[in-house]
């Protein structure tokens, strides 16, 4: 985890990991889904598809700034957007990705209050950038 990051145990009740630099307002969970759970054929971009929609549903005025962008991240091929929106009264920005895994989709979601995101956006990406699937 970069500097100043730590475990959390409160972000979500189904995370998988849950991590954040409460002091710079940053945070980053992930959520894992067997793909046994969805439909045969259901790719990597529909999970992206679905989860992304529902986190725009949980946002106030949610606009989806950047992406969807296909990337990779330790070797597994990923969907990454960005998106912003108000909650419980805050300006918020998430980096959304959806990791195809070998038998799990794994959706991470990392945020951060508007007025922070430059500051902010490099730790965020250096966490999802190290992203591994356990073996």
């Amino acid at each position: 985890m970069p500097a100043g990051w730590s475990k959390q145990t409160d972000l979500h009740d189904d995370a998988e990991l849950q991590a954040a630099n409460r002091r710079k307002d940053v945070y980053l969970i992930v959520l894992t889904e067997s793909k046994q759970d969805f439909a045969t054929g259901t790719t990597f971009q529909d999970h992206a598809k679905l989860t992304l929609g529902s986190l725009q549903t949980n946002l106030s005025d949610a606009e989806v700034v950047r992406g969807p962008a296909e990337i990779t991240i330790n070797g597994r091929t990923a969907l990454q957007s960005e998106i912003q929106g108000t909650i419980d009264g805050l300006n918020v920005v998430y980096i959304h990705t959806t990791v195809d895994g070998k038998e799990n989709f794994f959706q991470l979601l990392s945020w951060t209050i508007r007025s922070k995101l430059s500051t902010n956006r490099p730790a965020m990406e250096t966490i999802i950038n190290s992203f591994a699937e356990a073996k």
